[in-house]
Order: C-alpha cells, then sequence, then structure tokens
C-alpha cells in the first residue's frame, strides 16, 4: 500500500526520482492497522459515482479536484479535465490536453487551472472547456495552482514561484526559494488572499509574497533541519497551507505544526509532527493528518491537543475534511472514515474508492461528501 508514499528527488546534476527501497528495507514498511469495530453513530450514502478520467495512474501525486459554480472539476495523469454536475454526476465535459498532469486544480470564477510533468500551466474555461492559454513554469508542477481574477500563482518543484496573467497567460514574476539536495516528491498548494500569495517550500520556510510584485513580506523558517544524514533533514511542506484571516496554518514532513501570524510571520504557537497529507480548520478546531497516520485534533488558539487517534497507523489516510459535527479522511484502501469532531471517535466508516485507494482529501459542500479515488472514481455521499 505505502510502496509509493515515499517518493524522493535528488537535486544535482541530473533531476532523479526514486523509490522507497533505494533508503529503506521494504521488511521495514509499516503494517497497516486493521479496521476496527464500533457502533455507528453515523451514516454515509451514496448519491452517484461517475468515472471522472482515469486518476493518478498509479504515481504518488495528490489531484485534489475544485469544486466552483455548482461543479467539480478533476485532473487526471494522463491528460484529462473533467468538468462534473455536483448534484448529479453528470459529466458536463470532458478536455485531453495531451500532457502529463502532476497538480491539483485550481478555480476562479470563470477559468480553471492545472500543472503538468513538464512545467506547462493550463487554462479552460469553466462553463465550456475550451483551452484558453498555456504557459510554461521553471519545471514540474505539483503544487495546486492559485488563482483570483487577476493572478495565477504557480510553484514548481525546483522552488520556483510564479504569477502569470489569468486573462492570457502572460508572466508577471518569478521568485527562487533554494531546495535542499534531497526533497520528498510532492509540493503544498500556494494561497492567494487579498493582495497577498502564501507558499511553503522544501527547506521548511513559509512565506508571503506581494501579489503584483513577487517581494516577499515575510519568510519564517516553520522548523529546522536535524540529523547527520540529508534524508534525516528532510523537512518539506508537502501538506496544503490554511490562511484564513490574520492566521496561517502550517505543518512540515520530519518538523512541527505550527500557527503564524499572517501579518508579520511571528509564530504563535508550534508543536512536533511530520506530516504530508493535510490539514483542516473548522471553528477553533485543528485538524491534522500525521505522516503515521494518527489523526490530531488541537485548538487552533493555543496549540494544545484536544485528542488524538490512533487507530488509523499506517493505513497512509488523506487529508482531513470538515462535514457539521464530524471530520472525514481517506485512506490508501479506499475507505472513507467519518469520526466525531469532540472526541474523536469513530462514527462512520464506507468502502469510498477502489483498492486503487483515495489520495486526495475529500471536499465537503454542505451534507455533501465527494470523494476522488486513485483511479479516477468521483463519488458523492450524503452524511446524516
Amino acid at each position: 500500500m505505502k510502496k509509493n508514499l515515499y517518493r524522493l528527488i535528488t537535486f544535482s546534476t541530473l533531476t532523479l526520482t526514486l523509490s522507497a527501497c533505494s533508503f529503506f528495507d521494504k521488511d521495514n514498511t509499516p503494517t497497516p492497522a486493521p479496521l476496527v469495530n464500533f457502533t455507528p453513530t453515523a451514516s454515509l450514502h451514496a448519491v452517484w459515482h461517475t468515472r471522472a478520467g482515469a486518476g493518478t495512474g498509479g504515481d504518488f501525486v495528490r489531484l485534489s479536484p475544485a469544486f466552483a459554480n455548482n461543479t467539480l472539476f478533476t485532473s487526471s495523469s494522463n491528460g484529462t479535465l473533467t468538468a462534473v454536475d455536483a448534484a448529479t454526476g453528470h459529466i458536463r465535459w470532458q478536455k485531453q490536453t495531451d500532457l502529463t498532469l502532476t497538480s491539483g486544480v485550481a478555480a476562479n470564477k470563470t477559468e480553471v487551472f492545472v500543472g503538468s510533468q513538464n512545467g506547462t500551466l493550463v487554462a479552460l474555461d469553466q462553463t465550456t472547456g475550451k483551452l484558453l492559454w498555456q504557459a510554461r513554469a521553471n519545471s514540474e508542477i505539483l503544487a495546486t495552482p492559485a488563482a483570483n481574477d487577476n493572478t495565477v500563482l504557480v510553484k514548481s518543484i525546483d522552488g520556483s514561484l510564479a504569477a502569470f496573467s489569468a486573462s492570457g497567460g502572460q508572466p508577471e514574476w518569478t521568485e527562487n526559494e533554494r531546495v535542499p539536495d534531497l526533497i520528498l516528491r510532492g509540493d503544498s498548494a500556494v494561497r492567494i488572499t487579498n493582495d497577498a500569495g502564501f507558499a511553503g517550500f522544501a527547506s521548511g520556510t513559509f512565506a508571503r509574497f506581494n501579489l503584483h510584485t513577487g517581494h516577499a513580506t515575510w519568510s519564517t523558517a516553520v522548523t529546522q533541519p536535524s540529523g547527520i544524514f540529508p534524508i534525516q533533514r528532510m523537512i518539506d511542506i508537502d501538506a496544503d497551507p490554511i490562511v484564513v484571516g490574520n492566521h496561517v496554518y502550517v505543518t512540515t514532513w520530519q518538523g512541527r505544526i505550527a500557527s503564524i501570524n499572517a501579518g508579520n510571520g511571528n509564530i504563535l504557537w508550534s508543536h512536533a509532527m511530520s506530516s504530508f497529507a493535510g490539514i483542516a480548520l473548522s471553528d477553533n478546531a485543528l485538524y491534522a493528518a500525521a505522516a503515521d497516520s494518527h489523526l490530531y485534533a488541537f485548538n487552533a488558539v493555543s496549540g494544545k491537543v484536544t485528542w488524538q487517534q490512533n487507530a488509523l497507523y499506517a493505513r497512509t489516510i488523506t487529508g482531513p475534511a470538515v462535514c457539521g459535527n464530524y471530520v472525514v479522511v481517506g485512506d490508501a484502501e479506499g475507505w472513507l472514515h467519518v469520526l466525531n469532531r469532540e472526541n474523536g471517535q469513530f462514527a462512520a466508516r464506507v468502502q469510498a474508492g477502489s483498492a486503487s485507494g483515495i489520495y486526495a482529501a475529500p471536499i465537503v459542500n454542505g451534507r455533501t461528501i465527494y470523494t476522488y479515488a486513485n483511479n479516477g472514481e468521483l463519488s458523492a455521499w450524503t452524511l446524516n
């Protein structure tokens, strides 16, 4: 189940992608925890299922869908973008880009944007799927872009952050962050709020940028590397950050989870954690999926751990999502787990994807949960 989880990239004269077997003995791979028995206190009901493209193609990439204008937009590694009616599951359009797509989808009011293995950024019309423009970033785009009506912000795996005009794809500025010699093959989404862009990097730093000039307003080291060997010193920010109001929430691999002041970059609190899957925020509660698939709940103001659920150990859970009084995660065997927000106890479970599993975090709209499985199956569920 975890054979594609730890994908590493070395930066030297050539860029090389290696599997975990080069660094770890297979016998050291943790055994996923068996599914625990519990008495359900909630129920999940299937609304529809749709095959929305080919999915990840067997690679470990988080092809997160976008939700906009009552439509779900999905990307597939074989180059297909699909628009699906969120209420019915009906496919509104499909577009073949002839690219190897490697990022999730971003949306503004009228367009959708996606990145590819060769660094091509693609823009399509939300209503028709018409190709509007293409632009080139510095290298492979694994991070989901961010977009507003004027600007598309794109981060490449070589550490560059670039802004493009949303209307025509013209390049506006590029900034470059130093990339360590060894990094995970993954990347966190970038964010846009008002006139600011936010991005985390493989160096463990998180920064705020002026959206018009690319100037870094501040840059904060969320954690510091430790250990003798390069693999021990990896502190990538691969989990998508959350920016809300004057707060940024971010977590790193082999490092920390932290709350940062969005105005000045000061760390408000931090807690030791290793994560690549994701975090979710609701009210004053922050939920985080750790690298070992333990699920945590924090008080978002103080950073205090309010509960910890360990029964999903080594199941390669997705980033969490919040639906009403529950927090939901998928896993690498295709299960969707529903837990009580107050205490982390299991409330419901359903097989939401095939044996190919689920890497993308669920999307929640009201009482409906959407899951995008690695084989391209998109499903809608109601939680009662």
